[in-house]
């Protein structure tokens, strides 16, 4: 049987529950400059126009296909919501949009994603191999996990996490992860 394409998927929802409070989660979801750092698909992030606290323009760039670029409007309300819908670009990426809810001492975060199909082949290449919504919010809870104030105690977080593996040493600085190896000195 050949199943047809229509020219746009509508939105299809996943959901993950991450180890912090909406407000944390809220403030990676809204830092655009970063999402390099986390983003699986993304090679460049900038934040373009804030428009008080609940718009602003973003553009993303993706190594492949080369000089793939997306501008984004990004409608925030505060700790709940971060939708962002595609301006202009040729990624099929024309919406997502993560849902914040309190849930026990975490956040339960809904990741509703639209792809329009017409350049499905721009983003074959790129999907995370357990799909794109389900490789997003694994992204977005190993963002969550750097940032998680349960790393630190009563006195307050823990900024700095060193791990030893067998290529390098792994420090942990602010959410940031660097990578120190071995020199020949």
């Amino acid at each position: 049987m050949l199943k047809i394409l229509k020219k746009f998927e509508p939105l299809t929802a996943s959901s993950i529950q991450v180890p912090a409070e909406p407000a944390v989660v809220y403030e990676i979801l809204t830092d655009y400059d970063n999402y390099l750092e986390w983003f699986p698909l993304t090679s460049h992030s900038k934040l373009m126009v804030k428009e008080g606290e609940d718009l602003a323009i973003a553009e993303f760039a993706f190594d492949r296909p080369k000089d793939a670029k997306l501008t984004m409007e990004c409608i925030h309300t505060r700790n709940e919501m971060v939708l962002h819908r595609r301006i202009s670009g040729s990624m099929p990426i024309t919406r997502v949009q993560w849902n914040l809810e309190p849930a026990g001492t975490g956040t339960k975060v809904t990741l509703r994603t639209e792809l329009d199909f017409r350049n499905w082949r721009l983003l074959q290449m790129r999907v995370p191999p357990r799909g794109l919504a389900p490789g997003l919010l694994e992204a977005l809870e190993g963002r969550v996990v750097a940032f998680s104030s349960d790393f630190g105690d009563e006195d307050g977080r823990k900024f700095l996490e060193i791990i030893q593996t067998d290529e390098a040493l792994e420090v942990y600085f602010l959410g940031r992860k660097y990578k120190l190896v071995p020199s020949d000195e």
